[in-house]
């Protein structure tokens, strides 16, 4: 297991890896977390944990409490510098837990409450269920279509070889392009732990028009500056220096500068 210190090098890119004192408080208590985020599912939980032990089910307490605890250590350890992220982990656990949960309120739990207990605790789930089969909710969009349109003739003159100074983000218009950016995504970056060298700030700091703006280009072979509705949106800048650059698009909503 040695080569995982250099690969790593020596754990610093494992930097999203943090302790905190509780998974998706928001600003919250821990219990009340348990009560209000968790609701009956705590109760049966507690009501799972003392049926195992005291009917010696030593089967189904094992892969209760192996859930159990990782369910409990990933909700102070993120993985991610997202703390929401951890539901890709915790939703093991809680399969585990909710298996052992399933079968004792199938032999342990009086027939008569068992219907009822089913649908208190999958009100939550059926609330959420039917808010997101509405009419008026449409999804989350992945591209925008008129961006799209705006950008498609210049990205057939960009070379392959360009590099973009764009919002980071995970969905950006460029992408669809298959275009280079400088840099793309945190979530992306970080989950494959790759060091960033403060490139994000770099972008921004370009996009933003700093006065060392064309030496940051130069310095991460940037060759196009990308001006969007999310650029605009989130800068609110207008008066960028580089905006004196050749335009090579044609269209309202976009502009993309071409650097000398």
């Amino acid at each position: 297991m040695a080569w995982i210190l250099p690969l790593t090098g020596f754990l610093e890119k494992a930097s999203i890896i943090h302790i905190q004192k509780g998974w998706n408080l928001d600003g919250k208590t821990i219990w009340q977390n348990l009560f209000w985020n968790y609701g009956p599912w705590f109760y049966l939980c507690l009501y799972t944990g003392y049926v195992v032990i005291k009917k010696h089910l030593c089967n189904d307490a094992k892969i209760f409490f192996v859930g159990l605890a990782i369910f409990i250590v990933f909700q102070f350890v993120m993985m991610a510098p997202w703390e929401w992220d951890n539901i890709k982990i915790l939703i093991w656990p809680y399969l585990l837990m909710v298996y052992v949960m399933g079968r004792v309120t199938a032999d342990y739990v009086h027939k008569q409450i068992q219907v009822p207990l089913l649908m208190v605790l999958g009100f939550s789930g059926f609330v959420c269920v039917i808010a997101f089969s509405n009419a008026q909710n449409r999804g989350h969009s992945i591209y925008s279509m008129v961006e799209l349109n705006a950008i498609q003739t210049p990205m057939k003159e960009v070379p392959l070889s360009s590099v973009f100074a764009a919002l980071p983000t995970f969905n950006h218009a460029l992408t669809y392009f298959g275009k280079k950016v400088a840099y793309a995504y945190d979530g992306h970056i970080w989950s494959h732990g790759l060091k960033d060298g403060n490139r994000k700030e770099k972008v921004e700091k370009i996009l933003k028009g700093d006065s060392n703006w064309k030496d940051l280009a130069k310095e991460m072979g940037i060759t196009h500056i990308y001006w969007g509705p999310r650029e605009k949106e989130e800068f609110k800048v207008e008066n960028q220096p580089w905006r004196t650059l050749k335009n090579i698009s044609l269209s309202p909503e976009v502009a993309i500068y071409a650097i000398d």
